[in-house]
This record gives C-alpha cells, sequence and structure tokens, in this order.
C-alpha cells in the first residue's frame, strides 16, 4: 500500500494527518449515539407529559372537588390541604411528592403552591375555586384604594363569542368561581404568569380604582393574578367599570359599538339579566369557558 493511500485512509479515520486526535466515530457508533439522544428526548417528553397530567389531576381536585374527595376535614381557610391526603387517594397512587414538587416548580403560571409547617407539608391551588369552605381573606391579599391607584387598569380576556353574553348580562360574572380572573397586563409583559389566555380575542380593560371606590373588593393571588368576586349582590363587575374593550386583531374598541342609552354609561341604572344556569364540568373546555365570564349549557 502506498504512503499516500496510508495518508487518505489516515486523514478519513482521524481528521487529521499524522495524528490520533478528533477521531471520528465509526458509522455503527455514531448511529448508536443517536439513537440514545432519540431515547433522552423521548424520556425528557415523557417526564413533561406525566408532569402536566399531574398538574391537571392537581388543579381538579384543589379548586373544584376537595369535598368529593373527602377532604373536607383537612381543608384550611387559606385553601391549603395536606399533600399526604392528597397522595392517598386513588388517583395519585402512582405519584410521589417528588412528582408533586416537581410539577408546582415547574408550572409555567404558578397556579398552585406548597408549604410546610412543622412536619405536615400542605398544597393549595392559588385561584381559581369552585369549592366551599375557603375564605378570600386568608387565601389572597386585599388590594386597598392606594393599591387600586397603582395598578390602574387590569385587563380580562374573552372571546368574540363571549362579548354579547357580557354585554346583555350587564358585565362580567364570576359564575361558578369565586371570582372573576383580571391580569395586571398582556401576556408576556414582565411580571405577568397569569390571568389570561394567550388565545384571547377581546381585551377588557378595567378601572381597578374606580371599581375599588364604588365597593367591589379587589384581591391578588400568590401567583399574581387580580381576582374579584363582583358586585356582591349578583356576582357582576358591571359594565361601566370597564375603560376599554379591545378587539385583539384590529385594535379598535367595542365599547363605541354599544348604544348610547344602554352603553357602560346606562349599565348602573338597568337591572342586569340574571346569568344562565351553570352546569360545571371539569374538562379543559368547560373551565375555559367559565374564565370567559359566560357560559352557555344546552
Amino acid at each position: 500500500e502506498s504512503l499516500r493511500s496510508f495518508d487518505a485512509r489516515v486523514r478519513d479515520w482521524d481528521g487529521r494527518v499524522g495524528t490520533t486526535l478528533f477521531r471520528k466515530r465509526p458509522p455503527h457508533q455514531t448511529t448508536m449515539g443517536k439513537g440514545k439522544q432519540m431515547r433522552s428526548s423521548h424520556t425528557i417528553a415523557s417526564s413533561d407529559e406525566k408532569l402536566e397530567k399531574i398538574s391537571r389531576k392537581l388543579t381538579q381536585l384543589l379548586r373544584h372537588r376537595v369535598h368529593e374527595n373527602g377532604l373536607t376535614d383537612v381543608l384550611r381557610p387559606d385553601g391549603y390541604v395536606p399533600l399526604a391526603r392528597v397522595l392517598a387517594l386513588p388517583q395519585f397512587k402512582e405519584v410521589t411528592e417528588a412528582d408533586v414538587r416537581e410539577t408546582v416548580r415547574t408550572n409555567d403560571k404558578q397556579r398552585m403552591a406548597i408549604m410546610e409547617e412543622g412536619r405536615t407539608v400542605y398544597i393549595r391551588a392559588n385561584q381559581g375555586h369552585t369549592a366551599d369552605g375557603i375564605d378570600a381573606n386568608a387565601l389572597l391579599t386585599p388590594i386597598d384604594a392606594d393599591g387600586a391607584k397603582a395598578l390602574g387598569e387590569v385587563v380580562h380576556g374573552t372571546y368574540h363569542s363571549a362579548w354579547p353574553s357580557i354585554v346583555d348580562s350587564g358585565g362580567l360574572h364570576r359564575m361558578a368561581r369565586h371570582h372573576i380572573h383580571l391580569a395586571k397586563g398582556m401576556p408576556g409583559d414582565q411580571g405577568v404568569i397569569s390571568g389570561m389566555r394567550k388565545s384571547s380575542e377581546v381585551y377588557i380593560w378595567v378601572d381597578v380604582a374606580k371599581a375599588v371606590a364604588s365597593g367591589i373588593p379587589f384581591f391578588t393571588s400568590q401567583n399574581g393574578v387580580v381576582l374579584t368576586a363582583g358586585r356582591e349582590s349578583d356576582g357582576i363587575l358591571p359594565l361601566e367599570m370597564f375603560s376599554r374593550v379591545v378587539d385583539a386583531r384590529t385594535g379598535r374598541d367595542l365599547l363605541n359599538d354599544l348604544p348610547a342609552t344602554g352603553g357602560a354609561a346606562a349599565s348602573s341604572s338597568s337591572a342586569p339579566a340574571p346569568p344562565p344556569k351553570l352546569r360545571l364540568g371539569f374538562c379543559r373546555s368547560s373551565t375555559a369557558k367559565q374564565a370567559d365570564g359566560i357560559v352557555k349549557t344546552s
């Protein structure tokens, strides 16, 4: 074999003539490496899917089904229940405390919180409850007049299909939930991690100072969501508290489309229509509709 052909073989194998540094992997080793990468990616995806399933189960339980799962005796006014009691439920038989901690830590909207008192670990949903037995003043932080002025406007995201019903009922209604959810800004704004869906088509901006001055209580949750139960009499955040209602696609203010006699200025003097009777489900789609302030039932 000639020296030239030998050097060519060395160059092909090592990547550099006369050295064994930077050696290329043989084809079978390269294929095995790709296989390991694929398996690693699959493992990460499987882990993410597992945490997502745990998050959904925990959120449903802690927001809506505490009593149905026999946790009434350990439910605290601030929404916390012992994690050990949760993990003892059949639907969490394959879930560990480490799984739950990682789920809470990595949740992008920080929907849940964990705390420890003594040797007991507690977990709760930070907002979005429909279950009885939870005190807003223990769960949330009240917003006073100064805090309301500092906030200025907050925003509720909804959809074009819901807007006519919101107008007809006289404003946003908390529906089956304890509170209407609002955000301190748009998704992606600094400090805004929750409070509105990114898919919202209509942005309802609310004058917090005006609403608080009228006697409507507002709160903030541990994960920064702004919440209100609306008027005590009917659970409605009335139209006259809306400062603007923006079409996400066109930027048009939908308040300008309301009749002069029936818009925000007149809503306080007209009795709002009662909210539709709600048949509450706990699938993603029904929960999404509740967050819009209106739910259509068959």
